[in-house]
């Protein structure tokens, strides 16, 4: 733990350093460089490292980043499927309140779906979250939403690992200034005229309750309604989940 902070703390004060010399230089070649290793995982050629004092500072700010993935990869274990819908329902009440009707999970035929309406889940397991009664105010149209979002027309999207979604997450959130809370936004599609962001911890919440690298997802043909058509996922042992995309600011 002791050593994935300090390498948080040296990738944010090196990238500060990087992007304060762009300030001075206005050619941001730094910040280029900075967003080619986000973007790609591609890091830095090793002749890089008997190079000049600045790309040897920058190989050590890639170094720490590459350090936070693989300590991110090894912190992220799957939840079980009763502990995530619990703690989906938990994160409604304080958010929420109780009066939402989403701080517990609607059963119907023999199935359980919770959700903070911008992701759903649903399974057909036994499991024990807080009931909704019939009568509640639980969102109408999430047990369509889930049901009609599979009979789309929808081709196979990327499946992102649990490690690499919350490997994004981490970097991003020390790029940020110390005191703030942005939401941060995944790239989900990269298609350059209609792209597709999802918020980032639902996308892991979601991929964490499915199972990393036990599950599948689709999302619409149609790429100018890809980036206002929820993504519908599911793993071959009957669990399922629709995600809303979001506008990226």
């Amino acid at each position: 733990m002791a050593n994935t902070l300090l390498a948080e703390r040296t990738y944010k004060l090196l990238r500060e350093f990087f992007l304060d010399l762009d300030s001075r230089n206005t050619n941001n070649y730094w910040a280029n460089e900075i967003a080619l290793a986000n973007h790609s995982n591609i890091f830095v050629d090793k002749h890089m490292r008997n190079s000049t004092a600045e790309n040897k500072l920058f190989v050590l700010m890639v170094d720490c980043m590459e350090d936070i993935r693989q300590a991110s990869a090894k912190a992220n274990g799957i939840k079980s499927i009763d502990k995530i819908m619990n703690k989906t329902c938990k994160e409604n009440a304080s958010r929420f309140g109780v009066q939402s009707g989403i701080i517990g999970g609607y059963k119907k035929d023999g199935c359980t779906y919770v959700t903070n309406s911008y992701y759903a889940l649903k399974t057909c397991k036994d499991v024990s979250v807080p009931p909704i009664p019939d009568n509640s105010k639980f969102p109408i149209g999430v047990i369509e939403t889930i049901r009609d979002a599979k009979q789309f027309d929808t081709e196979p999207a990327p499946c992102p690992t649990l490690s690499a979604v919350r490997s994004f997450i981490k970097l991003k959130k020390a790029e940020q200034a110390r005191g703030t809370f942005i939401s941060i936004y995944y790239p989900f599609i990269e298609n350059p005229q209609y792209p597709v962001w999802v918020d980032a911890e639902y996308l892991a919440r979601v991929i964490e309750f499915l199972g990393d690298d036990k599950y599948f997802c689709f999302i619409t043909k149609d790429a100018s309604k890809a980036p206002t058509t929820p993504i519908y996922f599911y793993n071959e042992e009957g669990e399922e989940a629709v995600l809303c995309t979001a506008r990226k600011l």
